[in-house]
């Protein structure tokens, strides 16, 4: 009997972190050059000027967004991946709202709420991972641990006893101790 119930790649873990940086980097790029390289032909008079800086300020913005991400992501995948065995305390379908203003729908979470001794640990799942994990039993789950911006600078030194994970590579069924 195999124990493993999900397993995927660091890049597979990441695949959305980098879609999302890449966005970034396209929309803000081509906003910024856009701003730069404007046909003349396509100026218009008295407006322009505004319409550029309100453009290369949002182009910026979404490029210091891009970068802000990759940070982050380069950090958290540097940090390195830690394996913990939990018990599976729970495990909640979360529907919320989201969207822009005028465009709202519903968004479903999957999210295993768990805990290893004084530590709880909450982990998004796929659904079809999720449907398979079953309360009150050990998994053992390796992820890489959320860092901050600045990591381990603007953290204290303390024994923290929650903690969101999403960044997933490998769950396994286990024995508990």
């Amino acid at each position: 009997m195999d124990n493993v119930i999900y397993s995927a790649s660091a890049f597979q873990a990441f695949l959305f972190n980098f879609v999302t940086i890449g966005f970034f980097f396209l929309i803000g790029g081509g906003g910024f050059l856009l701003t730069i390289f404007r046909p003349k032909s396509k100026r218009k008079k008295g407006h322009d000027t505004f319409e550029r800086i309100g453009l290369g300020c949002a182009s910026v913005i979404l490029l210091l967004a891009g970068v802000l991400m990759a940070f982050v992501s380069v950090n958290t995948y540097l940090t390195g991946d830690k394996t913990v065995t939990v018990i599976v305390d729970d495990k909640r379908e979360v529907t919320r709202n989201c969207g822009t203003n005028n465009n709202y729908r519903t968004c479903t979470s999957y999210v295993v709420e768990t805990h290893s001794g004084q530590k709880y640990i909450d982990f998004s799942l796929p659904q079809e991972v999720w449907e398979e994990i079953q309360l009150n039993t050990c998994y053992q789950f390796t992820y890489y641990p959320p860092q901050s911006l600045l990591g381990k600078y603007l953290q204290e030194d303390t024994s923290d006893s929650y903690e969101s994970a999403s960044t997933i590579t490998r769950i396994e069924k286990v024995n508990c101790p």
